[in-house]
């Protein structure tokens, strides 16, 4: 197990410029993780700087284990215990050597973020182990490691299930939870599932990230559940509301989605607060529309040609975060539309950081 998810097969060849490596994880999501923290990076102090792309194929096609190709499911290791079996001494034992490999071995593997698939081709940079990215693609090189694309099942659908919400819960509010992992399509409540919702992601990747990041998190009182569906897309009713069109999507642009997808955190990072803005009066927009109010705020350093403020925002503990950004998420300030989204960054309580005592918080909704 890689720190960012099961490697599940790796494709190593050599080309005129230089090595290309194929790595193929468990899920969409484990593979855009390796990519965020493994891109740009050295393997070796000061020299061979990984460039990670993602690729366009769904599978890898390993028939062996060796120098170049490894496949470390279990069904592939259960198929070379057969084939092996199959080749056994007239004595009964294992015939040694051969082309399988132990699919378990500490071969050495890096893994590999992807928007389009679960795994990505990997290339060595500066230097004679740098590669022409027009040959990145070449089918050629990868006809003999890959299954066709188009052959192949998507892993998952762009429809996701949420369940255990409050009954009285609105659209809006999940659209300003979800919009922070992809564009959010549509929306539907489910009248004969009570606390129920479906969500229209923009792509199966998207619903991939929305639901690693969300499944489980605490919000209400509760700990929703965010799962996988069969549907491709969801049929309109007077219970969906469609957001495709919704300038609030934050990717519609072919801006780069994932790149800053976090797990609810209690810390809050803001965007689009006026320049005149003081952080008690950011503070006191959350107080008087109702929701939690952070324990502290702090203003980024503004340059000159500043038009915003932005910064972040601390709360008590994740679930109060969350459903801060669920109310005032795309919220106007002033005529500007107020972005918040998770961060790992905390703020540093220091003189000139300001500490409000919360009111006490509004009751749950369930």
């Amino acid at each position: 197990m890689s720190p960012y998810g099961r490697v599940l097969r790796i494709v190593i060849f050599q080309k005129k410029s230089g090595l290309q490596t194929f790595v193929e994880f468990d899920s969409p999501y484990s593979a855009w993780a390796a990519k965020e923290s493994l891109n740009g990076q050295d393997i070796y102090n000061g020299g061979c700087k990984l460039q990670i792309e993602f690729a366009r194929v769904s599978k890898l096609n390993v028939k062996q284990n060796d120098e170049k190709t490894a496949d470390y499911t279990a069904e592939f290791y259960q198929m070379q215990q057969q084939q092996m079996a199959s080749l056994a001494s007239p004595y009964g034992m294992p015939a040694q050597g051969g082309p399988m490999g132990n699919p378990f071995s500490s071969a050495p593997h890096h893994g590999m973020g992807g928007h389009h698939s679960p795994f990505t081709s990997v290339v060595g940079g500066g230097g004679p182990m740098g590669i022409d990215k027009s040959m990145m693609y070449s089918q050629s090189a990868m006809s003999s490691y890959m299954y066709n694309i188009g052959g192949q099942e998507s892993l998952s659908q762009p429809v996701i299930l949420v369940n255990r919400l409050p009954e009285t819960l609105d659209t809006d509010k999940l659209f300003n939870l979800f919009c922070l992992y992809g564009n959010v399509f549509k929306i539907k409540m489910l009248h004969n599932t009570k606390g129920s919702a479906m969500v229209q992601m923009g792509d199966n990747i998207q619903a991939e990230i929305a639901i690693q990041c969300l499944n489980h998190s605490s919000i209400y009182g509760q700990k929703i559940g965010v799962f996988h569906t069969k549907y491709q897309y969801i049929v309109d009713s007077e219970k969906t509301r469609d957001y495709s069109k919704s300038t609030l999507n934050r990717f519609l642009n072919n801006q780069p989605y994932g790149k800053n997808a976090y797990k609810p955190s209690s810390t809050l990072h803001f965007l689009n607060v006026p320049l005149n803005f003081t952080e008690k009066q950011l503070i006191d927009e959350f107080t008087n529309f109702g929701t939690h109010t952070p324990t502290f705020c702090k203003f980024f350093p503004t340059k000159p040609e500043s038009t915003k403020l932005m910064g972040l925002l601390e709360f008590s503990d994740s679930r109060t975060a969350t459903e801060a950004l669920m109310d005032l998420n795309n919220h106007k300030i002033v005529g500007n539309v107020l972005k918040l989204s998770f961060t790992m960054n905390t703020i540093h309580k220091n003189e000139q950081t300001q500490q409000l005592q919360p009111p006490q918080p509004p009751p749950n909704l369930s």
